[in-house]
């Protein structure tokens, strides 16, 4: 069969492998499962605390395989669900939840895999800003390998919907 893929989806693709296995091997070192941590990156993504329908939207997995994964880290005190019925669900990082997204980051630095990059939109503001409470920080800089750079954006949405407080703390922590 002939090859028909572009230069630029092959690369696309080796990347995506290289990035699972990164994870997979982070996973193996934090004791969880892959699926366990793609629900935590997504709570880190969608923000804290995270509507169960966008859960199982993003998690590019059946729904009886999220559920089961939400089971297992409730069980083990890692995350809750809060709300009446599948609709007004909500997913929430308990602090164990966040020390062990702490712990992750810890291993890459452990690693020598810094600095650890995230793109998130300007408009997720929740989480920004527990991205930050981990030690990241915002950037500046023209542009992340494809990713457009929204700072300025992302200053003026987050000053909008933040405590002063709030906005003096992410504006203390972004690279000039």
């Amino acid at each position: 069969m002939k090859n028909t893929l572009s230069p630029a989806l092959r690369r696309s693709n080796y990347l995506h492998s290289e990035t699972d296995a990164a994870y997979h091997e982070l996973c193996l070192k934090l004791g969880i499962s892959d699926s366990a941590m793609n629900l935590l990156y997504i709570l880190c993504e969608q923000g804290d605390p995270c509507p169960l329908q966008l859960v199982y939207r993003f998690a590019f997995s059946s729904k009886q395989t999220v559920h089961s994964a939400l089971r297992k880290l409730e069980s083990e005190g890692v995350l809750r669900l809060e709300g009446d019925g599948p609709r007004n669900k909500q997913v929430c990082l308990t602090e164990k939840g966040r020390a062990l997204a702490a712990r992750t980051m810890e291993i890459f630095a452990q690693k020598g895999e810094t600095p650890v990059y995230l793109h998130t939109q300007p408009w997720s503001w929740k989480a920004i800003l527990l991205y930050m409470q981990l030690g990241f920080r915002l950037q500046r800089s023209d542009a992340f390998a494809a990713y457009e750079n929204q700072t300025e954006q992302a200053l003026r949405t987050l000053q909008a919907v933040l405590t002063p407080e709030q906005y003096a703390f992410v504006c203390a922590h972004c690279d000039d």
